[in-house]
């Protein structure tokens, strides 16, 4: 669900990525890192960075750009 939270909103500004989710292992599981692939611009980069944070709660460290 995370995945396709964070690539609808990427689509929505237009971007095309391809987004993994790393889960805990424990219960519940919950989203420990990001790690997003595709060519974006510095705007939607900043904004995604935003939303990950805000809405999923996972700091710029947790993330990964390829």
């Amino acid at each position: 669900q995370t995945e396709a939270y964070i690539s609808n909103k990427a689509e929505s500004m237009g971007a095309d990525i391809d987004v993994v989710v790393q889960l805990s292992e424990q219960e519940p599981m919950i989203p420990i890192s990001v790690s997003i692939t595709g060519d974006v611009s510095p705007y939607i980069k900043s904004r995604l960075q935003q939303i990950i944070s805000n809405d999923i709660g996972l700091c710029e460290e947790a993330l990964q750009w390829d």
